[in-house]
């Protein structure tokens, strides 16, 4: 009957401690937050065919991805991104024209497909009109 009893015992301490691992929680997985087209907290959020421009020069912040061009920043999302473009992200296929005025006017420099990174600061500060060229 001891042997009984113990083995019932090793049995139901086997189940507790199987159903206690069972119920235990998962560890919580960090989720990244899903990033609309114009604003967003992914770095590099860009669609493969897009050329997109960020707020900050790590790829974050508000940022747009662009099939065609944009005559004036000024007149997207209350203009946050006119005067306001640090970085680029080019998968497009295509070059891309920066305009330091809107109407694509004054050529400020020439992005190639493929380039991603920060602009430097003398035209990052400056652009109000992009488009493929």
């Amino acid at each position: 009957m001891f042997r009984k009893t113990k083995s019932v015992a090793l049995l139901v301490s086997a189940a507790a401690a199987a159903l206690t691992l069972a119920a235990s929680p998962a560890p919580a997985l960090t989720q990244l937050p899903t990033a609309p087209s114009v604003k967003g907290a992914l770095a590099w959020d860009c669609d493969p065919w897009a050329f997109c421009i960020y707020e900050h020069g790590n790829g974050t912040g508000a940022h747009l991805k662009l099939k065609s061009g944009v005559y004036n920043l000024g007149g997207i999302s209350g203009g946050i991104l006119n005067d306001n473009v640090y970085s680029v992200k080019n998968i497009s296929g295509g070059n891309w024209c920066l305009y330091s005025e809107a109407g694509y006017v004054n050529k400020l420099t020439t992005i190639p497909d493929g380039k991603i990174g920060p602009l430097p600061e003398h035209i990052a500060n400056k652009v109000s009109s992009v488009r493929s060229c």
